[in-house]
């Protein structure tokens, strides 16, 4: 980013701050003095929560009409996501908040930052090099203790060295790896049982070298409480690396919030609130990658949600053209998107903030990770993925790069739905649930199994499971409130295959699904036979027929069925049909700055439940999940 796009803004490094220790507050120091010599800022205030200057105090005296706040905290705990926001006069759930005078915009605490792994890790690494005697520690006969706070107030208080755990614990560099707390269990002075190596290494995890790790952290590794305060009192450091407790060498390690790299860490997160906040001010801006027809309906959808397509992206640019201009031509937005030559392209603009993805399910895994990583929001088509691993990559990587991850289910953005629920929850007309019947198909062309990317097993794997099975499994499940089945069978009933190299999909599949609870749901897909799309819940007392469950007829209308008694047609306009209201939440979503880990949830479910159907089918016997 720029420099000069801070350079009328106003940086304030917020720490805790102590009236009992002064070391508490030379971290602020120590990074607000590195950052004030880049000038980057108009400005760059040191400010704390329970010493001077407090933030209300330096807030007051700032005259620039923009002021990034990052709080120089570990987790985003009880202080830095309920007690500083709300008394600086933010909503909750908000980051920005507009005064009289300017606009504040609160980062992210800096503890939770990915950088702060290898801040760990150099801290530990660093310990042991320094103080080799009798010799360095190896980190394969080494635990490392990552040392926190923790408190009852608030459970994100810890999440954030635990998270710092599980990372490390993966690269298994050390022996094990473990966290420890202050005020929750497991406690520091537990160490010396968790461990079952000789060496030790504790790293701190807090932001200075105040009087939690000066002198709380040695009295509970085991040094006498009066010797650790004559050394204070002396300018001497209260840990003498190694140290010998209970037959063990423990090395410990300085505060994580005084490494220097923590000043790039607090620059990281003035970028990512002006990127979040630049999109707030502004529509969300879409890229699609790929110019199926889907794609024409998709861009429809995001011109009547509100929202813009900025670039189009085929495997070369006269295709991305010739789509453009065909649907400028019928649903026109005001500046005319960018055609690009490349997918990758698209992924690298800096003019696109998610991007729709229908290429064929095959393909689509490394576009999607590309997408995550360049920080692409990602709308995917269904099926998500071949495979569960696959997917499972995917979702890894869009939260690994914290976007947005959604599969491109439209019926589950229609305003029917909620009737439904109701419907289904009405006991007295439904009675207790037994069964979920639902059937997806339409006759395909002539054509199709030599021109239709889905007859193609190397391009389409599941076939009409994947295209049109997702839906039936998609209704089952959330008819069942995303209970999984424990068990499910399935039966291709035809197939067939475009390239006979990569083999046949399925072109007719029925599947079987069976509940703990006792509720089975029933579904038939097909290529082959004529369009139907409906679905049926029955229960002890009644059933509630949906007649176009996953494609509306209409697809500004959705009828509902219960018990004979047709409802009356829930009428839209094209503004709030379901695949706008997709892209008009999703959008939302996004420009939230929250991510929506149940829609992540949603697919994984559905394609693990595909998956097992097609794995049932195969095999001849059914699946246990």
């Amino acid at each position: 980013m720029p420099h000069d796009q801070f350079s009328d803004a106003a940086l304030i490094i917020l720490g805790h701050g102590s009236t009992k220790n002064d070391a508490s507050s030379a971290p602020v120091y120590q990074h607000a003095a590195e950052l004030r010599q880049r000038n980057l800022f108009a400005e760059v205030r040191e400010a704390f929560w329970k010493q001077e200057p407090q933030i209300k105090t330096v807030l007051a005296d700032i005259s620039e009409a923009k002021i990034f706040i990052v709080p120089l905290f570990i987790s985003e705990g009880y202080f830095s996501s309920e007690v500083i926001p709300k008394a600086l006069g933010f909503l909750p759930g908000e980051t920005t908040l507009d005064t009289r005078e300017s606009t504040l915009v609160l980062c992210k605490p800096i503890g939770t930052h990915e950088r702060m792994t290898s801040v760990l890790l150099f801290r530990a690494s660093e310990v042991a090099a320094k103080f080799p005697f009798p010799r360095a520690p190896h980190p394969k006969d080494t635990t490392l203790f990552i040392a926190g706070h923790g408190t009852e107030q608030n459970e994100n208080s810890r999440k954030a060295i635990e998270r710092q755990v599980e990372i490390i614990r993966a690269t298994n560099e050390y022996a094990a790896v473990h966290a420890v707390f202050l005020e929750e269990e497991p406690r520091i002075g537990n160490c010396y049982e968790l461990a079952r190596t000789k060496n030790i290494i504790v790293v701190p995890f807090f932001i200075s070298d105040g009087m939690h790790a000066q002198e709380d952290i040695p009295v509970l590794l085991g040094e006498p409480e009066r010797q650790v305060k004559e050394r204070i009192a002396n300018k001497q450091p209260t840990w003498r690396n190694p140290t010998e407790h209970h037959d063990k060498f423990v090395w410990y390690a300085e505060p994580v919030g005084t490494e220097p790299h923590i000043a790039d860490v607090i620059l990281d997160r003035v970028r990512e609130s002006a990127k979040l906040t630049k999109r707030r001010m502004s529509k969300l801006r879409w890229g699609i990658l790929g110019t199926a027809n889907i794609s024409r309906k998709n861009w429809k959808s995001i011109l009547h949600s509100g929202h813009v397509v900025t670039a189009v992206a085929s495997r070369n640019a006269r295709r991305s053209r010739e789509f453009i201009e065909q649907c400028q031509r019928e649903h026109p937005f005001a500046t005319a998107p960018i055609a690009l030559g490349s997918y990758q392209e698209l992924i690298d603009s800096p003019q696109v903030d998610a991007i729709y993805i229908p290429i064929p399910t095959a393909l689509r895994k490394d576009w999607v990770v590309r997408a995550a990583k360049a920080g692409k929001h990602v709308l995917s088509e269904k099926p998500c993925a071949a495979t569960v691993a696959e997917l499972r990559e995917m979702i890894d990587a869009c939260q690994r790069h914290h976007v947005q991850f959604m599969d491109g289910v439209m019926f589950m953005h229609n305003p029917r739905l909620a009737r439904i629920r109701r419907a289904l929850e009405n006991h007295a007309a439904l009675g207790d649930l037994k069964r979920i019947t639902s059937h997806f198909s339409f006759e395909a062309a002539d054509d199709f199994l030599s021109a239709n990317i889905r007859s193609d097993a190397a391009l389409e794997p599941l076939g009409c499971l994947g295209d049109l099975g997702w839906y039936n499994i998609r209704f089952a499940l959330w008819t069942m409130h995303w209970q999984l089945p424990r068990e499910v069978s399935g039966r291709i009933l035809s197939q067939a295959g475009r390239q006979q190299d990569a083999g046949q999909v399925p072109f007719e599949f029925s599947g079987e699904l069976i509940f703990a609870s006792g509720v089975s749901s029933g579904f038939y897909c097909s290529f082959l036979t004529t369009y139907s799309n409906w679905a049926i819940v029955t229960g002890t007392k009644g059933e509630v027929r949906v007649p176009d469950f996953a494609l509306p007829k209409n697809s500004s209308e959705g009828a509902l069925e219960t018990n004979g008694a047709l409802a009356d047609d829930l009428v839209v306009d094209p503004l709030t049909a379901q695949e706008t209201n997709m892209i008009r939440a999703f959008s939302a979503q996004v420009l939230s700055g929250k991510l929506n880990q149940d829609w992540v949830d949603w697919a994984l479910k559905t394609q693990i439940v595909t998956n097992a159907c097609l794995d049932a089918a195969r095999a001849g016997r059914p699946v246990s999940l």
